[in-house]
């Protein structure tokens, strides 16, 4: 699900995720083809994978938030990968020092007009750090696109940014964890920006 986000004077806009659905996505389009060859309904692994990656997040919020996590909605198989993943999570954590600023924060960009619900923002072991979390197969360059758009949110919402990650967990199997760190996404940015404003025109040619 999309969320909706508000500029100040109330105008609607997009969010980030919304933003680079305007890039093309090959890999995506050759995945379906070849699970529908092989009689795999795409849509229900999809719905799938998705109905994890949401546990997942409420998982880590409620661990960051010590409260209990609401099982109910998740099939038994949904409920197995993501306590996989969130054991992986909690297996990188463990001896660091995690201040916790930020989590599951909606922000919007007044000057260039978007939105975006990031992660987790703290400190980790001492930088301020914005974190998103992933349970997908493989880190794509699409979520670095996405992860300098939340980090220029944070930036120009007062709040400092020294490194960012992207934490891979993954659904099922052996224990395994990726972990990517950046420290300058500018040309990520950039990337961003022309999706934006390709995303403004489209809308305006309908």
């Amino acid at each position: 699900m999309h969320k909706s986000y508000q500029l100040k004077d109330g105008t609607s806009c997009p969010g980030v995720t919304t933003v680079l659905n305007v890039l093309g996505k090959p890999g995506l389009l050759y995945w379906v083809k070849k699970v529908t060859q092989e009689g795999y309904d795409f849509t229900a692994i999809v719905g799938r994978s998705a109905g994890i990656g949401i546990l997942v997040h409420r998982m880590i919020l409620d661990h960051f938030n010590q409260t209990f996590t609401d099982l109910s909605e998740y099939s038994p198989d949904e409920v197995k990968d993501a306590e996989q993943c969130f054991s992986n999570f909690i297996k990188w954590s463990e001896g660091k020092k995690i201040e916790g600023i930020l989590y599951e924060r909606p922000l919007v960009s007044e000057f260039y007009k978007y939105g975006g619900t990031l992660d987790f923002y703290g400190g980790i072991e001492g930088v301020l750090t914005l974190v998103d979390f992933k349970t997908t197969n493989q880190i794509r360059a699409e979520a670095l696109y996405q992860l300098s758009a939340y980090k220029r949110l944070l930036e120009e919402n007062g709040y400092g940014v020294e490194e960012v990650k992207i934490l891979r967990l993954k659904q099922g199997g052996p224990d395994e964890i990726e972990e990517l760190t950046r420290t300058d996404l500018t040309k990520e940015f950039k990337v961003f920006l022309a999706c934006r404003e390709l995303y403004q025109a489209l809308r305006e040619a309908k």
